[in-house]
């Protein structure tokens, strides 16, 4: 977890370490082995009941309202806070979760995490319903315009209460709360 205050990174979590074989051909089946390859991660927590992930960088986003982090991973839709760890909010998983272009951001006017699935040759955008634990469609998002199967990053712009959204071809302004590209 990174503190701006001291311009520190702090593990939060002992490292539990990887089982001796999973990097075997093939390797052993064992739910704490990570699938090294891909930006995947297993589809089972850890032994000690955490996720595992790689190139989870677009498919987290902090909760301001909360207090969380939200992951939505291969092994489904988590949060992270310093207090309670890892917790496993569903099984469900954001559509489109095995790779790693996805875009979750959080939304303060729509007062839940959004998530766009760039692989998914869908412009459909899904927002996450914190009271059923399931992941609902939000609207859509400008797949065909350069957001597709790209690598895309945010930033969040309070005074106009809209993201900036860029990739490597395109730069686009997103109202959450009206949908508006």
């Amino acid at each position: 977890l990174y503190d701006p205050a001291t311009n520190r990174w702090e593990q939060q979590d002992p490292p539990e370490g990887v089982p001796a074989g999973c990097f075997d051909d093939p390797p052993i089946e064992d739910a704490a082995c990570i699938i090294p390859f891909g930006g995947r991660g297993s589809p089972f927590p850890t032994p000690l009941n955490r996720p595992t992930i790689q190139h989870g960088y677009q498919k987290i986003a902090y909760d301001g309202l909360r207090g969380h982090f939200v992951a939505g991973l291969d092994s489904g839709t988590w949060a992270f806070d310093e207090v309670q760890g890892w917790q496993l909010l569903t099984q469900e998983l954001p559509p489109s979760f095995h790779d790693p272009r996805a875009l979750m951001l959080f939304d303060p006017g729509v007062g839940t995490v959004i998530w766009m699935p760039l692989a998914s040759a869908s412009e459909t955008s899904y927002r996450f319903d914190y009271e059923s634990l399931k992941w609902v469609i939000h609207g859509t998002f400008p797949y065909y315009q350069g957001l597709g199967y790209a690598d895309v990053y945010t930033a969040y712009d309070p005074g106009r209460g809209r993201h900036l959204v860029s990739s490597d071809t395109t730069l686009w302004w997103y109202d959450a709360v009206r949908g508006q590209w």
